[in-house]
């Protein structure tokens, strides 16, 4: 199954109940800062953001982290109602909410000054390049109008995290504008899950090689935004008695007998 396909049987039973919405952002809130080492749980999260109590004994910047991810995530909710054309602003006004009240505060939503690594990799564009690279890439992502939506998405993924324009951030703005380009196409939050961090740092770093190999980055965004759909879908295929695969067996079916009028 294709991502496309799934997406048509996605649409078919819509609209959901907004309560599917709400807690899959709070878990995107919570895995995307996961990756990034963060320690709350699911539910101290979904404590935090809905009721504004301190649950657990873990680090403040980990409660501050949580809240600023959930204000980055209501802005970006405004501009996905309003359909807003991604563009640098967007980008730098992710990334300052991220980093409020952090170390990194004075240098949030603005490109960095100093050279930065990713891990042991000296891959990231110099201080002097980056706002020429990312005027590239958004010129590309504006033209690149017939590429597939997954293949076009994760390697804007990639290339913006290679570049590394802030100086920290950088993951957490990228999975939030993955997740403004899904969403004003009508998908549901993309999750990418701490769980599976070693995987998505591997095909990363495959996508950010010279030779720039983004299969298995496309491959591992669309899996997961599989899993987003049916995360949703599930429920309601249960609730009228049918599956997935009858599902797609049936919409075959359709389309195979339109060919043959």
């Amino acid at each position: 199954m294709n991502y496309i396909e799934i997406k048509k049987i996605y649409d078919k039973y819509k609209p959901y109940d907004t309560s599917f919405e709400e807690n899959m952002l709070i878990q995107f809130n919570c895995e995307s800062n996961g990756i990034e080492g963060n320690s709350l749980t699911f539910q101290e999260t979904k404590i935090l953001l809905e009721t504004g109590i301190v649950t657990g004994n873990k680090p403040i910047k980990d409660y501050i982290e949580a809240l600023n991810h959930k204000e980055a995530i209501d802005k970006m909710l405004y501009y996905v109602e309003n359909r807003a054309k991604l563009s640098e602003n967007i980008i730098c006004e992710f990334n300052k909410t991220l980093l409020k009240s952090t170390k990194q505060e004075l240098s949030s939503g603005r490109y960095r000054s100093i050279v930065v690594t990713i891990g042991d990799k000296d891959i990231t564009a110099p201080p002097y390049l980056i706002a020429k690279e990312m005027e590239e890439l958004f010129y590309w992502h504006e033209n690149a109008k017939d590429m597939d939506f997954v293949e076009k998405l994760s390697k804007f993924h990639g290339r913006f995290e290679k570049i590394h324009p802030f100086i920290d951030g950088n993951g957490r703005t990228g999975r939030l504008i993955l997740n403004l380009e899904l969403m004003k196409e009508g998908y549901p939050p993309l999750i990418l899950k701490q769980a599976d961090r070693k995987e998505y740092y591997d095909v990363l770093e495959t996508a950010q090689a010279q030779e720039e190999n983004f299969k298995q980055l496309i491959g591992f965004i669309e899996k997961n935004l599989i899993n987003s759909m049916l995360h949703v879908l599930n429920p309601h295929l249960k609730n009228n008695k049918t599956t997935i695969e009858q599902e797609l067996e049936k919409n075959k079916r359709n389309k195979s007998n339109g060919r043959l009028k």
